[in-house]
């Protein structure tokens, strides 16, 4: 396991972490500083509707989120490879989707990773088992769109008219049941 140390020099000591450094091409044995930019008193602005927006996915297709947009219930999910709180979060997300995906359900993921980091983006995908399309979004653009001020994970729940019912900024265990109510709540069965 590998040792990170943050902003204060506390050191921690996470599996999501290794799983992101590994992804990354690091080797176990080095040392790693991990800056985490957080500004507890900077004001966070999300969005109360989704956006449309067309985005490359990591398979090589073209995601078009405007054809599902008010049309259907969705989840999406901002996010990236060195994300450990994303990578927590994501078996998680897998298993909503397994659940609710068959009841209508669109499950979307943007990734925030720069286009050098897409094979550990990769890598990350195929470990962690996400089934969902993973839409590419570099340069942040969509993020920008949804959220000001806000740092990922950032999921989103919308109903079938576009509009959120359920937004969560990071992951913590146990998040995921307050997830699967508000997916619930927009299912159609």
């Amino acid at each position: 396991m590998f040792n990170a140390h943050l902003n204060g020099g506390a050191q921690v000591a996470r599996p999501e972490l290794e799983a992101a450094i590994l992804a990354h091409g690091k080797t176990r044995g080095e040392d790693y500083k991990i800056q985490w930019d957080f500004e507890p008193t900077k004001a966070t602005e999300l969005a109360t509707r989704g956006k449309p927006f067309v985005l490359p996915l990591l398979s090589g297709e073209t995601y078009d989120f405007g054809q599902v947009l008010g049309k259907r219930a969705a989840v999406v999910v901002f996010w990236a490879s060195w994300c450990a709180p994303c990578l927590e979060e994501a078996p998680h997300l897998v298993k909503l989707h397994e659940t609710y995906g068959p009841k209508g359900v669109e499950f979307i993921s943007v990734s925030i990773d720069a286009s050098e980091d897409h094979p550990a983006l990769r890598k990350v995908a195929k470990d962690r088992g996400v089934t969902y399309g993973i839409a590419l979004d570099p340069d942040g653009e969509v993020l920008a769109q949804h959220a000001k001020g806000a740092s990922i994970p950032l999921t989103f729940v919308l109903d079938s008219t576009g509009a959120v019912v359920f937004s969560h900024r990071n992951y913590e265990a146990g998040d995921e049941v307050k997830l699967e109510a508000a997916i619930r709540s927009v299912a159609s069965d």
